[in-house]
């Protein structure tokens, strides 16, 4: 919320940040670390990490954009939006390509590889697009509460998402069923990332734990981790109003 987008080493130590216009939802970082898109306001930003100025102001989105991804090959950005859709961008012309709708909320996370969109939102939705067709593949319809986060494998056949309804679920992207389930968060789950060979999946959540799991067996894969300040700072942020749904607009140009 202090409008700075920061890099940070594997060590924890900061490498760099840049000052923007208005509060920071979303970030994404190219592949080869030359580039960074971020939403701002209404728009998706690309960045050059090195000289820290603007490339490509996009603009298309008519609410504020919540989530952005790069593509694996860095030649695509993908973005949702409050206003219920989701916009895939050409990174290479810095232009926008294609627009996907049909979600009834706030889109919350959005993710890529291969021809293959995800995107996940307030109502309770997954959805599996096709780049070539801007087509819907599959609606996946599970979770029970607001969907918060997804990440798909690198060959683009396995997708895990996150809910408030506090867990973790892996879906097969080619057919659209669930293929594990999680559970042992206390809390509500805001965090996913899949390994690139989908093997692994990492979540974190309101009760300030990160947890590995299995996807094979759909349980634990390693003790909880509880990181002592960052965690424990940012779902601290949330639950004192922070992240709240009212607030995403303010200062926006």
């Amino acid at each position: 919320r202090d409008a700075t987008v920061r890099l940070w080493s594997l060590s924890g130590a900061e490498v760099s940040h840049m000052k923007l216009k208005t509060e920071v939802i979303c970030v994404s970082l190219f592949p080869d670390g030359s580039r960074l898109v971020c939403g701002q306001g209404k728009q998706v930003w690309v960045l050059d990490v090195q000289t820290k100025k603007l490339v490509k102001a996009m603009s298309k989105h008519t609410g504020v954009v919540r989530a952005v991804a790069v593509s694996p090959g860095g030649d695509r950005a993908v973005s949702g939006s409050m206003d219920m859709t989701v916009m895939l961008w050409d990174l290479t012309t810095l232009s926008h390509e294609r627009t996907f709708t049909g979600h009834q909320g706030v889109v919350r996370g959005v993710t890529m590889a291969q021809l293959r969109v995800v995107s996940v939102a307030q109502d309770m939705q997954v959805r599996v697009w096709s780049v070539l067709t801007g087509e819907a593949e599959h609606v996946i319809k599970g979770h029970e509460e607001d969907v918060r986060g997804c990440s798909i494998s690198a060959d683009a056949r396995l997708v895990a998402t996150c809910s408030f309804d506090r867990s973790v679920r892996v879906w097969n992207a080619e057919t659209g069923a669930l293929f594990s389930r999680m559970d042992g968060h206390s809390d509500k789950v805001f965090g996913v990332g899949i390994a690139g060979d989908g093997k692994k999946v990492v979540s974190c959540s309101w009760d300030m734990s990160v947890r590995v799991w299995d996807v094979g067996t759909g349980k634990p894969a390693a003790k909880p981790m509880q990181p002592p300040s960052l965690l424990s700072r940012l779902t601290g942020s949330f639950r004192r109003g922070g992240g709240r749904e009212e607030d995403a607009g303010k200062g926006v140009m």
